[in-house]
């Protein structure tokens, strides 16, 4: 696995991509008690940007919720209202993730 601060689009095409977003608190406002994907709730400007640059490059992605760990794009889930705010949260979501 290779880990990069910068680097042009064209020195990775063709190459298995990864992409881990965290997401803001900018959400679609639904009712609490129905699902949709986690790519259609989550609608901050910087989540959106790397959604697209991901979808038009084929590469894969996933998010970083606070509430569900790491989620993907296409999982359905609940409108929520968590943010991470300390080592607890991020333990939290460390053992949701192990399961």
């Amino acid at each position: 696995m290779e880990f990069v601060d910068n680097i042009e689009i064209n020195e990775i095409s063709g190459k298995n991509i990864l992409i881990i977003h965290p997401v803001l608190r900018k959400k679609l406002e639904i009712d609490p008690n129905s699902k949709c994907k986690a790519k259609d709730l989550h609608q901050g400007k910087l989540f959106k940007l790397v959604r697209r640059l991901c979808e038009i490059n084929g590469w894969n992605y996933l998010i970083l919720s606070a509430k569900y760990g790491l989620i993907g794009p296409e999982d359905e889930i609940n409108y929520y209202d968590k943010t991470i705010k300390s080592s607890n949260d991020i333990d939290r979501l460390k053992r949701i993730n192990k399961r």
